[in-house]
């Protein structure tokens, strides 16, 4: 699955390492081997981490080649593509563990985002 993030995003290697697995590395650290269910998908140990995993490239890959931007010129959109990708990758990554801890009572609103990049 990294490869494939990898080649979805495009980046060179630093903006890769820092941009991308930086993040999942402290996703890991911070759901570590929780299952995302107890008897369904992503039931076993890491469950959740690959959940989570899986969410943020798909987000990431859903990003590719969309005009958020329809009303600025074409390197203008070009400049701001990987923003975007970034950008739904780290949503997705973060979204099920944040409403994990607003559930029991976590570090607050926007912690986890803030940690994981």
């Amino acid at each position: 699955l990294v490869r494939r993030l990898r080649k979805a995003v495009s980046c060179d290697d630093a903006v890769f390492e820092r941009r991308y697995m930086q993040p999942l590395r402290a996703l890991a650290r911070y759901v570590h081997l929780l299952p995302a269910s107890a008897h369904s998908s992503f039931a076993g140990p890491g469950g959740l981490f690959r959940l989570c995993f899986e969410i943020a490239y798909f987000s990431a890959q859903a990003a590719d080649e969309r005009i958020y931007t329809p009303t600025a010129d074409v390197e203008t959109r070009h400049n701001l593509e990987p923003r975007y990708k970034y950008a739904t990758f780290l949503a997705g990554l973060g979204e099920i563990p944040a409403a994990l801890g607003a559930v029991a009572g976590g570090r607050g609103p926007g912690t986890l985002l803030r940690q994981l990049a």
